[in-house]
């Protein structure tokens, strides 16, 4: 068995990398606190894919040797890439709606990194699947402090003060949003849905004509964008926007029935009655 430090780095340039790790095991039986067989050891567990091992053999190194630059830029990277992995697990996993173990996760995140803008994002929006718009709130707000131009922030943030009814709060927030990124669909959309709220609804039909000029394909603002025509007694192009929508989702009964509702209101009860039927 190679004899230093510099034949096990030989081992790990030639891909050998269980013998490395044997080599510089066998260090630290005599040396634990061995500064050259620990930040090898992390590297050999971070090439591997080990990353929260390789974490903690940095956390040793650093332990004898606080100041070295390398182990804390290795240590750095061992945990941007374990942390780029529990995210992404984590957001499947919401996805499927176990917001429980996508939130442990996510704190497992923040106990590494404290300032990690993903975690951070994501635990604001499981505070909003979950009815808690003041937590969700709190983790957008020190999101939007490591990154203030995020467009889905401030977008989220506009869904928390809409579900905690501080709607010119929320309205403010969808403008931000939309001032870092026009194209927002869903930000148009719900700052529509704010507007309507507000009785503002000239303006929600514009919000909602933004939203599906971006997406054309977004039934539920061609929903809402029938609503708010109807509200204004515009009940041509209302059914006009619930067709819309329908055209997108055959199967969207609250779009035949809110173009019943509007057939009714314009005096065309058979084909209001029709749209009840469907």
């Amino acid at each position: 068995m190679p004899s230093s430090t510099a034949a096990a780095v030989a081992l790990v340039q030639q891909g050998q990398f269980e013998q490395a790790e044997a080599h510089c095991l066998a260090m630290l039986t005599d040396a634990p606190d061995r500064f050259d067989a620990l930040q090898l050891l992390g590297v050999i567990m971070a090439m591997t894919g080990r990353h929260e091992q390789a974490i903690g053999y940095f956390d040793r190194a650093l332990r004898a040797d606080p100041d070295n630059a390398e182990a804390r830029r290795n240590r750095q990277l061992a945990v941007d890439r374990l942390n780029r992995i529990r995210i992404a697990s984590a957001l499947a996993l919401q996805q499927q709606g176990q917001l429980s173990q996508a939130e442990a996760i996510h704190q497992s995140v923040l106990q590494l990194d404290a300032d990690n803008f993903d975690a951070l994002q994501l635990l604001g929006t499981i505070a909003l699947e979950r009815r808690n718009p003041s937590l969700a709130i709190d983790f957008l707000d020190r999101a939007l402090r490591l990154k203030p131009d995020d467009a889905d922030a401030h977008y989220n943030r506009g869904n928390a003060w809409h579900d905690s009814n501080r709607l010119d709060e929320a309205l403010a927030s969808y403008d931000r949003a939309l001032a870092r990124n026009p194209d927002h669909a869903d930000a148009h959309y719900n700052r529509g849905n704010t507007l309507k709220a507000l009785r503002r609804l000239d303006e929600a039909v514009a919000s909602y004509g933004r939203a599906v000029r971006v997406k054309p394909a977004f039934a539920a603002a061609h929903n809402n964008l029938g609503m708010a025509l109807q509200e204004l007694q515009r009940f041509d192009e209302a059914v006009a926007s619930y067709d819309r929508a329908l055209d997108v989702d055959p199967g969207y009964a609250l779009a035949y029935y809110n173009r019943g509702n509007a057939l009714h209101e314009a005096n065309r009860f058979e084909e209001a009655l029709a749209s009840y039927d469907q």
